[in-house]
């Protein structure tokens, strides 16, 4: 069914153009004609150019791929397939997570201190005068949230890796918020990763995006949690 959007943004991870059918998928003009109409239609910003442009659902056009028995599987087809595939499955395990994702009552921070402290001594078998922020942090998520549990689901999917580094993102940012502490949750989740941080950042805020926007029900659930409407 066609439609017409005027608005500003095309998300290309999520739409392909019809030369991008031709350039990408390797798809014939005959081919490109047999998926059927296109799911956008957009005006052309370029000036003179009057040529509406017209974008395709890289999941439906996925989907009519492995339908068509005469397309060849050449290897960057494949490739394609297999990616989107992955990705959709990260973003539907990881919003899963986050949805089972609960933070149990906690004692004034006063009181957490010396717990802090005796648990970082087990974790690092050093004795700390006074209680790290990390310690603090990976203290409330052992010990006060189902984190532990949630994580060892994980082992269970191959997509386990990608799932633990941004879900661990999303506990400690939430465990920050409500201890009311503004910092950035990358370094405290993931502090060996430091060359990674600037693309771990970018990465989060698209799966969030993504999940927003494929997951069914996803995105009520997240204008009913503070954490999600402050980094819209």
């Amino acid at each position: 069914m066609k439609k017409s959007d005027r608005q500003d943004r095309i998300d290309l991870n999520q739409y392909v153009t019809r030369t991008g059918l031709i350039k990408e998928y390797k798809l014939t003009r005959e081919q490109v004609q047999a998926l059927g109409e296109p799911d956008l239609i957009r005006p052309n910003i370029q000036p003179y150019n009057t040529t509406n442009i017209y974008l395709y659902e890289r999941a439906r056009v996925l989907r009519w791929i492995e339908e068509q028995p005469d397309i060849p599987r050449n290897g960057e087809t494949a490739q394609h397939i297999a990616d989107s595939y992955r990705k959709t499955r990260v973003i539907h395990l990881l919003a899963d997570l986050i949805k089972q994702f609960t933070i149990h009552p906690l004692p004034p921070l006063g009181e957490m201190e010396q717990e802090v402290v005796l648990f970082a001594y087990h974790q690092e078998g050093k004795v700390q005068k006074k209680a790290p922020l990390t310690g603090l942090i990976a203290l409330i998520r052992h010990s006060y949230t189902n984190y532990n549990e949630l994580i060892e689901s994980l082992n269970k999917t191959t997509e386990s890796a990608e799932l633990y580094k941004y879900f661990k993102i999303y506990v400690c940012q939430c465990i920050l918020e409500v201890l009311g502490l503004k910092y950035d949750a990358v370094p405290i989740a993931l502090p060996e990763m430091r060359d990674e941080w600037p693309d771990l950042r970018k990465n989060y805020k698209t799966l969030y995006a993504q999940m927003q926007s494929d997951v069914p029900g996803f995105s009520q659930f997240c204008n009913n949690h503070s954490f999600f409407r402050s980094n819209k």
